[in-house]
């Protein structure tokens, strides 16, 4: 079996997102995150055997929907509450009694996986679902040396023509990381977990404009992440 860093899960995103062409697929409108898991996983799968449901020749370290808490498997990490702020607001905080975090994918040891995966395909800015995936990413007490997100943006009739548009967005992503930090406080991770935020915005002709999260400038950037 292959060891499998972080630097190569984001390699197997950035050969996502220099390729996404969903026009070309026919009929595409029931595309969502599930497509997008299924096809990551499939990748890493394939590249690193991290899969294996027949015989013990090599450990399961591939865990999809992995949960922060769980009671059946003694998984005591992050807990997270719903608060209604009122009839059109709600969004997930951290508790300390709430309920599970569920985490995309899960890459090493099932106990204490050392990198979380999440994702998102959308066919608009989706903010709550977005600062939720960086928050359960970004806290302390979940056990991830690397915390990844990849996010598509789907744009069937074309890239908004609107000069600021680009800054709009990028408004938007520093302004989920904004809301991600203050709701968790002081269980706000520190440098040591390398944070890898990735966005990709895509129209029916292929067309792909992409940013990062510089996490020493603390701002997303144009462009796919080195590694």
């Amino acid at each position: 079996m292959a060891t499998i860093t972080a630097s190569d899960v984001v390699n197997s995103i950035k050969a996502i997102a220099g390729t996404i062409d969903f026009a070309s697929l026919g009929p595409y409108r029931m595309l969502d995150k599930s497509y997008l898991q299924h096809y990551l996983s499939a990748i890493l799968n394939w590249d690193f055997r991290l899969l294996n449901l027949t015989g013990a020749t090599h450990p399961v370290q591939l865990h999809p929907e992995w949960p922060t808490y769980e009671e059946q498997t003694h998984l005591e990490y992050g807990r997270y509450e719903r608060r209604i702020e009122d009839e059109e607001k709600s969004g997930y905080w951290p508790a300390d009694q709430g309920t599970t975090g569920i985490i995309d994918f899960a890459i090493g040891d099932y106990e204490r996986p050392q990198i979380g995966i999440e994702l998102t395909m959308e066919y608009g800015w989706a903010h709550e679902r977005i600062v939720y995936d960086f928050l359960k990413l970004m806290d302390s007490r979940n056990p991830f040396r690397a915390g990844i997100s990849y996010n598509v943006l789907l744009r069937p009739a074309g890239f908004v023509d609107r000069v600021d548009e680009p800054q709009h967005l990028l408004d938007n992503m520093n302004r989920a990381v904004e809301d991600a930090s203050t709701r968790l406080g002081t269980r706000i991770c520190d440098n040591e977990r390398r944070l890898v935020f990735v966005f990709t915005e895509t129209d029916e002709d292929a067309r792909r404009r992409h940013w990062h999260y510089d996490q020493h400038l603390k701002t997303f950037v144009k462009g796919l992440p080195n590694t």
